[in-house]
């Protein structure tokens, strides 16, 4: 079973499977821009989205400010 999310990094929309890895079931998201992203369950997985969600936004306004100011 696969679900989509999207990639906080390009917009893409990325597929999240079952993994297993240690001998224990997990979720993994993986996109098509090569950002992968492992957890031990799905709403962890997305705490973790969420969290790079908001770094790469916070990323972005910076930049944009900081070329608003050079120009």
């Amino acid at each position: 079973m696969a679900w989509l999310l999207v990639c906080p990094a390009c917009g893409h929309f990325g597929s999240v499977r079952i993994a297993y890895a240690g001998g224990h079931r997990g979720k993994v998201f993986k996109c098509p821009c090569g950002l992968t992203l492992s957890a031990d369950c799905s709403c962890d997985l997305v705490d973790k989205l969420n969290r790079l969600t908001q770094k790469v936004h916070t990323a972005r306004v910076l930049e944009k400010k900081k070329r608003e100011f050079q120009a």
